[in-house]
């Protein structure tokens, strides 16, 4: 066996673990096991947990979406500092810092 076609076989075999695990995953992650939630408690444990995420989410997607705007809106280096107050304040305490220096 050549080296060509050891790899072509060692890819073949890459691709299809790669493949196998990630339907394994999906039918892992979409039927539900039995017994795995008692009571409904784990549950809505697991529901009010992913309803606080999904609100994170769409909070710092909100964000970055104003400061996108911002941006794009931006005509000159001072309106697009604007967008970003935190940095903002950040160069000005650096040149503060700069200026008590000398």
């Amino acid at each position: 066996m050549n080296t060509k076609q050891f790899l072509t076989i060692m890819a073949f075999i890459v691709a299809m673990s790669t493949a196998a695990l990630a339907a394994e995953q999906a039918s892992s992650t979409t039927a539900p096991v039995a017994g795995k939630i008692a009571k409904g408690q784990p549950g809505e444990k697991f529901e009010q947990r992913k309803s606080r995420i999904l609100e994170r989410l769409g909070k710092r997607a909100a964000a970055i979406q104003k400061k996108q705007t911002c941006v794009q809106a931006a005509t000159n280096p001072e309106s697009l500092k604007a967008c970003f107050p935190r940095m903002e304040q950040r160069s000005e305490r650096k040149e503060g810092d700069q200026g008590t220096e000398q």
